[in-house]
């Protein structure tokens, strides 16, 4: 986040995107960044404060075209339904993002709520037509050019529209996404070209980068426990459904978009957040829509464990959230000082109007550390991924990293090269940041990488590294400083072999690591406790009397 406000920010001031600020992702994000960056320097605030203040509006303006999506698909006398409806999502808007707080997938998911709504009622046989159905249909498509990926969800949401009502013609929703859609596909050939041209180079580089296979990801991937128990309340439900196409809706949303974000190999924790909000809402129909008594222990024992995995799921983001405003999560705080040290540090060493460089896989390195300290970013990239990407193949080997010669690198990694001699040349940065390496041995994976090794191989880079001189540490970082003569105290930037680890040999085992987890004992204790009630009371109500059977409504 605090990287595509500095890229909205540089656009701003002249730059030229894929060219001189590369970024992977297509440029809509950029441009959605460019209001909160005018905005905070017109008002002399932070750029990432007002950014959060934007996300803030856009979330309640998606709760209220929900809250009107709603309307016209369920009854008017079903008014405790919608609002339960729209608290879990407010909920999973709010505070189930934590730290992806305006991340592109959570700007997907609020722009696209009111579509997934309106598309429950067209395949209900309440059709939204005119200017409320094109705008939900126009958000969907914005959502959908930030997350290409997502498209999954918007076909078969529209396939099983069109299968139940066995339409012919789009949906005003449908014609307003592809328009979008059609339109910005136009905009970008005609306004960044290059970005064509930097996929084609970097684009195989990127699908290696943070590679994680895709059947793993659906195994291992953040959420899939709340996922998969989703699925399973659904069919173990569906029957006593009393909105059965708002039911199905929600569950195809859930099934691609949990495929898609798997699709993208990396297992990162925002690419599932779609999949996890979707899961929610259909958990919460487990809860709150279904016909009871029930007659069968299978469906007892599902409705229960939806109402414990809905309540640990808020209980357990609110205690996340009171635990970061009392300062009381000990990684977080960790990352905070680490942060804090650094902006003073560049302060230090940075002239006004100075530059900094980071040699570093993470963005984290940067960003917001250049927000927050006032300085100019002096590289073209936001972190050095490409050259993870480049020695996957190598990072869990036994064998030491070899890196290539010029001739045996790919064109991302030429490029990268001749990239980063470029910008050190032409911006002469005041300060270099150099992440520094653990021991090369495979438990280290991508802190194996030195990257003073790696450059210092190129004679070209060599003689600007040299031009710097070792200011002081700070936490995992080197400091160096640009030396004002070639006798200037302090060592240049030298390889050195790493001294230590980052994750240490004879680790615990998976069992006793979960026991020292006190968030999973803690969710795991309320989500038994929880559930053990919930099927108390299910079993109480069961007995009391043959189900009520009242008639299925459309929705």
């Amino acid at each position: 986040m605090a990287f595509l406000l500095y890229a909205a920010g540089r656009v701003l001031d002249g730059a030229r995107l894929y060219v001189d600020v590369v970024e992977i992702n297509p440029p809509l994000i950029v441009a959605l960044n460019l209001p909160a960056v005018v905005l905070a320097r017109a008002a002399d605030m932070s750029d990432i404060l007002v950014y959060r203040a934007l996300v803030v509006v856009a979330l309640l303006g998606s709760l209220a075209f929900s809250d009107w999506a709603l309307r016209r698909v369920l009854d008017p006398a079903e008014h405790r339904l919608k609002r339960r409806v729209l608290l879990v999502l407010a909920f999973g808007l709010f505070l189930m993002p934590g730290n992806d707080f305006g991340e592109r997938e959570h700007l997907l998911v609020a722009l696209a709520l009111p579509y997934v709504l309106l598309a429950v009622g067209r395949a209900g046989g309440r059709p939204a037509t005119g200017g409320g159905a094109v705008a939900a249909g126009v958000f969907a498509g914005i959502g959908l050019a930030l997350k290409p990926h997502f498209l999954l969800v918007w076909a078969a949401i529209e396939g099983y529209a069109a299968w139940r009502l066995r339409a012919r013609r789009p949906s005003d929703e449908a014609l307003g996404t592809a328009a979008v859609l059609a339109l910005y596909l136009a905009g970008v050939a005609v306004l960044t070209p290059q970005y064509f041209g930097l996929v084609k180079l970097l684009g195989p580089a990127y699908a290696g980068y943070g590679y994680d296979p895709f059947l793993h990801v659906l195994i291992t991937a953040p959420g899939t426990p709340l996922c998969a128990l989703a699925v399973l309340s659904w069919a173990a439900l569906r029957r006593e459904a009393k909105h059965g196409v708002l039911w199905t809706v929600l569950l195809v949303a859930l099934v691609t978009s949990f495929v898609a974000a798997a699709a993208q190999q990396k297992g990162w924790s925002y690419h599932f957040y779609p999949a996890r909000v979707f899961a929610l809402a259909l958990l919460a129909l487990a809860v709150f829509d279904v016909r009871r008594p029930f007659t069968r222990m299978l469906q007892r024992v599902y409705a229960a464990a939806a109402f414990a995995a809905l309540g640990t799921s808020v209980l357990s983001s609110l205690n996340a959230g009171v635990i970061r405003i009392r300062h009381g999560d000990a990684a977080r705080e960790a990352e905070q000082r680490q942060l804090d040290e650094l902006v003073g540090a560049v302060r230090r060493h940075v002239p006004p109007g100075g530059s900094l460089y980071a040699l570093s896989y993470t963005i984290g390195s940067g960003f917001p550390l250049v927000n927050y300290s006032g300085v100019r970013w002096a590289s073209r990239f936001p972190h050095l991924w490409i050259i993870e990407a480049a020695y996957q193949d190598q990072l869990y080997s036994p064998a030491p990293i070899r890196f290539h010669s010029r001739h045996e690198m790919g064109p991302a990694e030429r490029y990268l090269n001749d990239a980063v001699l470029q910008d050190l040349a032409h911006y002469r940065p005041d300060v270099l940041l150099v992440l520094r390496h653990a021991r090369d041995v495979p438990q280290n994976s991508l802190r194996r990488l030195d990257y003073l090794a790696y450059f210092e191989r190129d004679p070209s880079i060599a003689r600007q590294l040299q031009q710097y001189r070792l200011a002081e540490e700070v936490g995992q970082y080197l400091v160096y400083v640009r030396a004002r003569s070639p006798d200037q105290p302090g060592a240049p930037p030298t390889s050195a072999p790493g001294e230590y680890d980052v994750v240490r040999s004879g680790a615990s085992a998976v069992g006793k690591a979960l026991v020292d987890d006190h968030a999973f004992l803690l969710n795991l204790t309320t989500f038994l406790l929880l559930g053990a009630g919930a099927f108390a009371v299910e079993t109480r109500s069961s007995r009391g009397g043959a189900p009520v059977r009242t008639r299925q409504g459309r929705a």
